[in-house]
C-alpha cells in the first residue's frame, strides 16, 4: 500500500503544480514503466504539458486530492481526450486495491451462510444472500418493522406478489437469522 501511495503521491494536485518539469518527467516514467501494460510512454508528456498550461495550473491550485483531479478532468472531456494517459494513471490509483480483505471477507461471508444454510440452497439465492451478507451495513439500514408491515398487507391469495419483494423479504429475514446466530 505505501509502495502505491509514494509511486503516486506526487499526483496530487497541490504536489504537482509545485514540481519541476524534470521532476514530473522522472516520477511519471517510473508510473508508466511499473504500470506498461495500462500506460503508454506518452504519460510523462501529457501530463508535463497538462501542468504547464497557466489554466490548468490556477484549477490544479484549488484542488486537494487526486480524485477531485479526475474529476475535474473528467468533466472537460476534450482536455481528457488531449491527455487520456494522465486520466488512465488517475483511475488507475483509484481503482487499485489497497489491500485483499474485501475479498478475503467475501469468502468469510459466503463460507458462514453455506455452513449455516448446509447448502441445500439455490445459487441465485446463496449468491444473493452472500451479497446481502456482504453489505451489511446497508441491510441494517433497512426498515425491517416497514417490510414487514408491506407484506403483511399484501393478501397472498388475492394477488401475486412482486418476486422482487418477496426475495428481498425472505432475505431479510434469513439475514436477521444469521446476525442472531453470530453474535
Amino acid at each position: 500500500m505505501n509502495e502505491v501511495c509514494n509511486l503516486f503521491n506526487f499526483m496530487s494536485p497541490s504536489v504537482l503544480i509545485s514540481l519541476p518539469e524534470k521532476d514530473i518527467m522522472e516520477y511519471s516514467q517510473k508510473i508508466q514503466l511499473k504500470y506498461s501494460n495500462d500506460l503508454s510512454a506518452e504519460f510523462p508528456l501529457q501530463l508535463v504539458m497538462l501542468v504547464s498550461m497557466t489554466t490548468i495550473k490556477e484549477e490544479l491550485d484549488k484542488l486537494n486530492l487526486i480524485k477531485e483531479f479526475l474529476e475535474f478532468l473528467i468533466k472537460q472531456p476534450l482536455l481528457t481526450s488531449s491527455v487520456p494517459e494522465v486520466a488512465t494513471a488517475l483511475i488507475l490509483f483509484l481503482t487499485l486495491p489497497v489491500t485483499s480483505a474485501n475479498a478475503e471477507r467475501s469468502f468469510s461471508k459466503l463460507k458462514l451462510i453455506k455452513n449455516y444454510l448446509r447448502s441445500t440452497q439455490e445459487q441465485e439465492r446463496l449468491s444473493d444472500l452472500a451479497i446481502l451478507a456482504i453489505e451489511a451495513k446497508e441491510a441494517e439500514k433497512m426498515d425491517i418493522k416497514e417490510l414487514i408491515k408491506t407484506f403483511s398487507e399484501l393478501k397472498a391469495r388475492k394477488k401475486t406478489f412482486n418476486r422482487h419483494f418477496v426475495v428481498l423479504y425472505s432475505y431479510t429475514y434469513t439475514y436477521l437469522i444469521l446476525i442472531k446466530y453470530n453474535k
